[in-house]
């Protein structure tokens, strides 16, 4: 009885390992069969960038600061007419070491400047001028010829500076007596203050949001070759009419 009883269990068993591999063998072909003809897709090309990336840069700067017209009308301006906006883009901001105060109704701003009040004129002009033109090139230009006149205190300079680049006189000047325009420069001294390490020279110069001494020295004589280096350096090629450099 113990033997019959043993002989049972064990060809139970074997009966059992023969289902499992009828039925591995079973997976295999059908795998088979459905893989044999089945062709895989290529992989997916890598999708070229469809533009580079255009050097930031930004210039925290002043209306009357000597230093400042040196670099528009040496470095940013000559730059600017020659490296296209594919290859830099420039962000400037009137300000420098300003600082501001709540005035008495607490709606506006009072903003003191480092060669005073006619700077924080000039600064208020060239923030209205930077927000409201409708080109960029045409602000900076407006910009470039008030800085490069002795003059430029003035305000009948920056008249005859921005009607020669076609900018709207009378938006410009609503700009500077509106609330408008002084929620526009303190949105300037903001910026200012925000940047670390903080300003302790004008101007200053950041690219691609980021400054050093290295940096600096180098922007401030060599502005076209910093510019293009950098472009170079982020998308591994030269940027158009950065060749020569």
């Amino acid at each position: 009885m113990t033997v019959s009883l043993s002989r049972g269990i064990l060809a139970k068993s074997n009966q059992q390992r023969l289902l499992a591999v009828c039925f591995i063998a079973f997976l295999v072909l059908l795998f088979y069969f459905i893989l044999k003809d089945y062709n895989p897709p290529p992989p997916t090309a890598i999708k070229p960038r469809l533009s580079d990336s255009p050097v930031q840069l930004s210039v925290y700067y002043e209306a009357l600061c000597p230093d400042t017209v040196t670099f528009i009308t040496r470095q940013l301006w000559p730059m600017y007419e020659k490296l296209p906006t594919s290859v830099v883009n420039v962000t400037m901001v009137p300000c420098g070491k300003c600082n501001e105060q709540r005035a008495d109704d607490s709606e506006t701003w009072i903003f003191k400047c480092q060669h005073g009040p006619d700077e924080c004129a000039g600064n208020l002009l060239q923030t209205c001028l930077l927000k409201l033109t409708p080109t960029k090139v045409a602000a900076i230009r407006t910009i470039h010829c008030i800085m490069s006149n002795n003059d430029r205190k003035n305000p009948d300079v920056a008249i005859k500076c921005m009607k020669q680049s076609g900018v709207d006189v009378a938006a410009i000047n609503e700009c500077i007596g509106s609330s408008l325009g002084n929620s526009l420069q303190h949105d300037m001294v903001l910026s200012t203050h925000s940047l670390r390490p903080a300003l302790d020279f004008v101007p200053w110069l950041t690219v691609n949001s980021f400054h050093s001494e290295e940096l600096q020295e180098k922007g401030l004589r060599q502005l076209e070759k910093l510019i293009c280096e950098t472009y170079r350096t982020v998308n591994g090629k030269p940027g158009a009419n950065c060749n020569r450099l």
